[in-house]
Parts: C-alpha cells; structure tokens; sequence
C-alpha cells in the first residue's frame, strides 16, 4: 500500500494517460507554453539481490530511450537504517518535436520501505517538466517525495 500526497492542486490525475506497470499519471496545469509536466506513480517489490541504484539505472535508461540520450547530473541516495532507503536523481535531455526543441528535466525518486523477508516495497516518483518549469515543479516533486509512505 502507498500513500502520495501532490502538493498543488494543478497536480489532476490523467486517467487516459495509462501505461503498463504506472499506477498512477498526472499533469501540472498552469504553466504558459505548450509542455505540459507529466508525472507518474509506481509500486514495485524489489528483492534482496536488487538496489534502489538498479532501479534508478533502468529509469534513466527508459528516459534516454524515450528522448534519444540523456544525461544524468545529480543523484542523491539514503541507506536503510533511521530512515526508509530511497534514491533521487536528475536526467536532463534536448527532445525536438515538430521543429520545436524542449530542454527537459527528469526527475526520478524512489522510496523503500524494507520488508521482514529482505525485500523492498518501493513507491516510485517520476516527474518530467522543461528547464524554465524546474523552479516550481523542483520543489513540488520534493514535497511529493516527503509525502510518500510504502509498506
């Protein structure tokens, strides 16, 4: 089970955006332009042999797939212990769509929640916005992060 709380109410959950293995996809209203963030929420169980590090490569290698090569600059990760384990990390990429090039973001965070067999519950976050959105998508994926539980 996972609890995630979107801290603005331009965060809508998009029921025709669907995709195998998301549980969940939402857009950000309110920006001017024509990109609109995306976000997706995910729930996984990784056993013992696997690393939040594992999962934050497959994504970044689905982002560089998806956008045609991406480049990861920041990544952040918290070991088990106090706290849940979790991991984030940032992608950037140059996509260009009908002649148009949009500098994007790629925001990944993973947070765990270890089970009594050596497993991870894992709910993942996953939020993609231009360059000129960061600044207020940023934090608002931060607070998405701090908001999430998984058991």
């Amino acid at each position: 089970m996972a609890t995630v709380q979107w801290p603005a109410p331009q965060w809508r959950r998009h029921e025709s955006l669907t995709n195998p293995g998301v549980d969940a996809t939402m857009v950000r209203r309110g920006f001017d332009g024509d990109y609109t963030p995306v976000g997706i929420v995910t729930t996984d169980i990784i056993g013992p042999q696997e690393t939040l590090s594992d999962l934050g490569d497959r994504a970044a290698e689905r982002f560089a797939a998806q956008t045609g090569g991406a480049q990861r600059v920041r990544r952040t990760q918290t070991e088990p212990g106090a706290h849940a384990p979790g991991l984030s990390q940032m992608l950037v990429a140059d996509l260009t769509v009908n002649g148009r090039t949009y500098a994007l973001r790629h925001l990944d965070g993973f947070v765990g929640t270890l089970q009594a067999d050596g497993s991870i519950a894992v709910v993942g976050i996953s939020v993609t916005c231009t360059a000129d959105q960061l600044d207020v998508v940023g934090p608002e994926f931060g607070a998405v992060l701090t908001s999430v539980s998984a058991s």
